[in-house]
């Protein structure tokens, strides 16, 4: 039988996981009004807002240039988010350690191709 994860692969995220929360004070990644604009003005997030439980392993699917990336991206600070718009545990994540965060958020993006091509060649290479 096929997995959430097997089954949706467009964007994956992990975050760091601890016990199951549904209170919304306690979310692991708390997103306020992220807004993002293409060089020549285009909208390509329009105040995003959200809140992430820990523990939750998060799919993010839409069409081609929806933002999925670029909001992910700014989650693990590969963009560099605005001030006082993505939380983790509460704390903005302009202010914490790029490394720290990145171990504590991690992304899985769609590349199946490369993915069975490094399964044989780790299989080839360990035989």
């Amino acid at each position: 039988m096929e997995t959430f994860e097997d089954g949706v692969r467009e964007h994956l995220l992990v975050v760091d996981v601890d016990e199951y929360s549904r209170n919304e004070a306690e979310a692991k990644i708390r997103v306020r009004d992220l807004v993002r604009e293409s060089d020549n003005g285009v909208a390509i997030l329009s105040k995003v807002n959200m809140d992430i439980p820990k523990g939750v392993i998060m799919g993010v699917i839409g069409p081609s240039g929806s933002g999925k990336s670029t909001m992910l991206r700014a989650l693990n600070r590969l963009w560099e988010p605005p001030q006082a718009t993505v939380f983790l545990d509460g704390e903005d994540i302009c202010d914490l350690d790029v490394l720290g965060l990145r171990r504590k958020v991690g992304m899985l993006f769609q590349l199946p191709a490369l993915f069975e091509g490094m399964l044989w060649v780790y299989g080839t290479v360990s035989n």
